[in-house]
């Protein structure tokens, strides 16, 4: 494969989610709002399985790092368990609105799924129906989780953060950090701090300590326009972290040194963001999310480009400045 490369494999309509195998295998899940969870090898360019939803799905991921099984959620409601090797499939639960997001939790043994009913469910996924119900303030528009970490951006812009070994109370609930709507949200690559990215193309970074200060910054926007940070990838080995934005631009920061450190564009917007576990590659989906209506000349460049990092795209300025 070419350095930067599209996948030959399409779905049928716009790409919700993208995200990457943790044991290795460079295996990528693939959502849908064509109703399909796709599984394909990112090293070969080879579909390896797929299976629906009745609608739209908005979240994928793997329920445990060693699983070839996946849990999704999306607007009918359902919260599915499918396993690709043997083919089984069961609904863990529901939600009394479309589920946004979904999160994996080996540690605590555990999946969870925020959704638009104010509420972040949290399923075992060895036996039937939901293990932990936790109300929310608001919609749930973004989850991330780290270790037994669980994070949830609402749609008042709050941020909670949980402890799912003991789920019954938030360990923090941060004010809104941002006066625009949240998009995304993920833990920094020590899990001891997230990005946080808005609809008014800015990320704050903030930390879990409250001594240390958070800082905010503008990106994904020219002279003529302002666009949405879609997504947030966190680089699994340097202390950086990806952003994609409706400009159809990719950028590597720096949040130490509050510097960008690449940047690489597409012809599309940025949906969905994740690196594989060796940080040796970035998925990217480029899919368009219909801001300007009904266009099926943007729409038929919808697809997965794979993106093979060199460790000087990803590097923080300091450790980078001793290799040059």
């Amino acid at each position: 494969m070419e350095r930067t490369g599209e996948l030959s494999y399409k779905v049928g309509d716009g790409i919700s989610s993208v995200q990457f195998s943790r044991n290795g295998e460079n295996r990528l899940l693939v959502a849908s709002w064509d109703g399909s969870v796709n599984l394909v090898d990112a090293d070969v360019d080879r579909f390896m399985g797929k299976y629906h939803h009745a609608s739209a799905v908005l979240g994928a991921c793997f329920s445990a790092p060693d699983s070839r099984a996946a849990v999704s959620g999306g607007l009918d409601r359902k919260v599915l368990l499918h396993d690709f090797e043997s083919e089984d499939r069961r609904t863990l639960g529901m939600h009394d609105a479309p589920v946004r997001c979904v999160a994996s939790l080996p540690e605590a043994n555990l999946v969870a799924s925020g959704s638009w009913d104010a509420s972040v469910q949290a399923w075992d996924t060895r036996q039937q129906g939901s293990a932990v119900v936790m109300k929310q303030p608001h919609k749930v528009f973004a989850m991330d989780a780290h270790g037994a970490k669980l994070l949830v951006a609402h749609a008042g812009r709050t941020v909670h953060l949980y402890d799912m070994r003991k789920p019954d109370e938030p360990v923090q609930a941060r004010p809104p950090a941002l006066a625009f709507q949240t998009r995304c949200v993920r833990f920094l690559p020590d899990g001891n701090g997230f990005a946080i990215g808005c609809t008014a193309g800015r990320v704050v970074v903030d930390y879990l300590d409250s001594s240390r200060d958070s800082f905010k910054f503008k990106c994904h926007r020219t002279k003529e326009a302002i666009y949405p940070v879609n997504a947030i990838a966190p680089h699994p080995v340097h202390e950086t972290f990806a952003t994609g934005g409706g400009d159809g631009d990719v950028a590597v920061w720096d949040p130490l040194n509050h510097k960008r450190t690449s940047h690489f564009g597409v012809d599309e917007t940025v949906a969905s963001l994740d690196f594989n576990q060796s940080g040796s590659l970035l998925a990217v989906a480029k899919s368009y999310t219909f801001e300007n209506g009904d266009d099926p000349a943007r729409q038929a460049r919808n697809a997965i480009v794979i993106r093979h990092v060199l460790d000087s795209e990803v590097l923080p300025r300091a450790k980078r400045a001793k290799t040059e």
